[in-house]
Order: C-alpha cells, then structure tokens, then sequence
C-alpha cells in the first residue's frame, strides 16, 4: 500500500488525497481498493510540476538556512550557554581532587553489581553457563559410557550401561535445548 502511495505521488503525479483506513478497502481476491474519489491531482493542478526537482531545491534552501554562519553561531551560543553552570563548578573540583591526590587522599568508591539489573544479568549468564557445562558434562559421560560393553542385562538386548548411556544422552540433549533456549529466548523483561 505504501509503495502504491509513493509511486502515486512519485511518478503518477496523480494522488488520494485521504488515505486513512475508512478509506481502504479489501477486496475478496485479497487485494486492497481506495475509496473516497476526494484524489488530488498535481498534474492538473500544475501541469510542469517536478516534484523530485522542488524536493531537492527544499532540502538544498533548507540545509543551507540551518548550516548558516548565523544559525550555527546561534545554537553554538544556546548549546555554550546550558554548559556554563557545569564549566563553573569545575575548577573547584579539579582543585578537590588535586589537594586529595597531593594528600593521598584520593580514593574511588565502586559498587559491583549495586543495580539489580546487572545481579540479574550475571545471575542468568551463571546459570546459563552451569546447564551448558552440565549438558556438556553429561554428553561426555555417556560418549564414554556407550565404549563400555557387558554389564547386567535390562532386557535380552539391553544392557544396563547402555539404558544409563541413553538416559544420560536424552538428558545431556534436553539441557543442550535449554541452555539454547535461553540464549535465544529475547528477553522483554
């Protein structure tokens, strides 16, 4: 629909003059219809306009009046102006820092981890990597437990090895799942 409204008003020169969703309507082969005939027409209204060349002559008047040596002056002096609190107290606190590093008194106070988004962040990346090292762990362990042959047999042609083999890989797979989820999963919280 969009790109029907560009090329109308892009190329046509011809163009709905109101295209909100009362005036749209779907057809039952799926496609989208224009209601409401109040359609503008730019080349009745004026015949030799271009509206690709008047686009380029605005933005090129309007760059030009923004980017002015007055305008830039002016926001420069705005933009200097709302820093002038901050620049006044500066000198007092670099001499405060300097008398407390001439002193040795000069100390940082860092908090880890004082937000708790970031003890939620940390704790979901631990848990994250102890199902991976779990799930590698187990998928390791039943690698090696499927070279093991003999042990009591389960049925005529399942050994006990092997169950806990298969059990241990089902499992190593279902956390491998997990953690992937995990990783994934796009977290809105």
């Amino acid at each position: 629909m969009f790109d029907t409204l560009l090329s109308e008003v892009m190329i046509d020169g011809i163009f709905h003059a109101d295209p909100h969703p009362g005036n749209v309507l779907l057809l039952a082969n799926g496609q989208l219809a224009l209601l409401d005939f109040g359609s503008g027409t730019l080349t009745q209204l004026a015949p030799g306009f271009d509206i690709l060349t008047d686009a380029r002559r605005f933005t090129t008047d309007y760059l030009a009046a923004q980017l002015s040596p007055v305008v830039l002056r002016k926001t420069a002096t705005v933009e200097l102006i709302s820093l002038v609190p901050m620049l006044r107290r500066l000198p007092r606190r670099l001499d405060r820092i300097s008398a407390s590093l001439e002193h040795g008194r000069l100390g940082l106070n860092v908090r880890l981890l004082a937000d708790e988004g970031d003890r939620r962040y940390l704790t979901g990346l631990v848990h994250e990597l102890a199902l991976a090292f779990l799930a590698a762990t187990l998928g390791v362990m039943s690698v090696l437990i499927l070279g093991l042959h003999g042990g009591p047999r389960v049925t005529h042609s399942v050994t006990l090895y092997a169950f806990f083999d298969y059990c241990l890989l089902v499992f190593a797979g279902v956390l491998a799942l997990r953690v992937l989820v995990l990783v994934f999963r796009s977290d809105t919280g």
